[in-house]
């Protein structure tokens, strides 16, 4: 068993490292881009990058270092959805899942890319959470794909407080692994051969 999982964490930091290595120009030049308009930003993300793959993960990237999640907007009964366009989440650089998803889904769209905003419920430490969330399904490489900028970027801890903290697994993530956190509303988003049923997915039991 332990061998099991000295390999397992191998893997897990192997794959990390692929990612970073892979990825390192566009996430260079992402953490050097600090323009505040959105045409700007995208201009500037991508000028030297060749292939879409580079230039979604390097929107991941920024979005990502760049926008904080806005707890306080986040425990309103009713959310303001002029928050979430965009430019205000720009000028703010605040935003909740729908706006990090929006930004993602216009810089996209400023590059052609084929990108969808998807809602859906998730689970959260392992717990069914019915509250609801936002990512995205970007088209690369002819595969829709999952990203979520949101969970990318960092998460709230127990003392309500946000905390930035760069998430690989979130950017093109394995299907079956997505499931596992990320429940669609329509079953088409989940991406796998074999949907799973919504009840199953809000059982305790689900793994």
């Amino acid at each position: 068993m332990k061998f099991l999982f000295t390999l397992i964490t191998h893997i897990f930091l192997f794959c990390n490292l692929f990612a970073q290595n892979q990825f390192s120009r566009a996430d260079s030049i992402a953490a050097a881009v600090k323009a505040v308009e959105i045409s700007t930003v995208h201009s500037q993300l991508t000028k030297n990058l060749d292939t879409d793959i580079e230039k979604a993960r390097a929107f991941y990237s920024w979005i990502a270092n760049n926008i904080n999640y806005d707890v306080n907007e986040s425990l309103k009964a009713s959310k303001d959805t002029r928050k979430q366009e965009s430019q205000a989440v720009l000028n703010s650089r605040k935003a909740i899942c729908h706006g990090y998803a929006n930004l993602f889904m216009e810089l996209c769209s400023l590059s052609n890319i084929p990108c969808f905003m998807v809602s859906g419920y998730t689970r959260v430490g392992g717990k069914f959470d019915n509250s609801g969330h936002t990512w995205n399904v970007v088209l690369l490489n002819k595969n829709w794909q999952h990203v979520d900028v949101t969970w990318g970027a960092g998460g709230v801890n127990e003392s309500g407080v946000y905390k930035r903290q760069f998430n690989e697994s979130c950017f093109l993530a394995n299907p079956k692994e997505f499931l596992s956190d990320h429940y669609p509303f329509d079953p088409m988003w989940q991406l796998v051969t074999l949907p799973v049923a919504a009840s199953m997915f809000k059982s305790s039991s689900y793994v």
